[in-house]
């Protein structure tokens, strides 16, 4: 217990900013109706659906990987089958991309680099929009920013701990969006 309230008192600032972040990012969440991509994510998402119909499905009709729908999936289960649920699940998702940019900030440079990152990350229009939306591009972001967190951990000591970290990261980033192979064959 000490130890959880000694890190909010350390990181009372990135608290704050993530504060703000999530207002941002629920603030009139089910303002928009869906589009059509997000009544796909629906379809597909169905609680009815088992993960094998829905990994088949997805392999002959959709160019993405099926993560973020087994995800999206399994939050259904949990929290009921609407379109709120679905937008609850980005926007929880864009929170916890907050997050990962700090870490990784925190990991490349420092602390304060990684607080600034959080910050325009909080407030960023676009993380924003992709973060209210029921897709998976608020995912990727976590994905991809857990990806490289993970590689840079594994460039600076690299052993069996680091590189299974890397290639785990690397797994969540590829199998939410497909464009993650072309961020993955940049790290080299």
């Amino acid at each position: 217990m000490t130890k959880i309230i000694d890190w909010i008192k350390e990181h009372k600032i990135l608290i704050s900013i993530v504060f703000v972040g999530t207002i941002f990012r629920f603030y009139k969440l089910d303002n928009q109706s869906l589009w059509i991509d997000e009544i796909f994510t629906m379809n597909v998402s169905d609680t009815r659906n088992s993960f094998s119909f829905i990994y088949n499905f997805l392999k002959s009709h959709d160019p993405h990987p099926p993560l973020y729908y087994f995800l999206v999936h399994t939050f259904f289960l949990f929290f009921g089958y609407s379109t709120l649920v679905l937008k609850i699940f980005s926007a929880t998702v864009g929170v916890l991309g907050i997050f990962s940019i700090y870490y990784l900030g925190k990991e490349l440079v420092n602390k304060e680099v990684g607080t600034i990152l959080a910050a325009l990350t909080s407030m960023n229009y676009f993380h924003i929009y992709y973060s209210q939306e029921g897709r998976m591009y608020s995912l990727f972001f976590l994905t991809t920013t857990i990806a490289l967190y993970t590689l840079s951990k594994f460039l600076k000591n690299q052993n069996i701990k680091t590189t299974t970290f890397f290639v785990f990261g690397s797994l969540l980033m590829i199998y939410t969006h497909f464009l993650g192979v072309f961020i993955l064959i940049g790290f080299y």
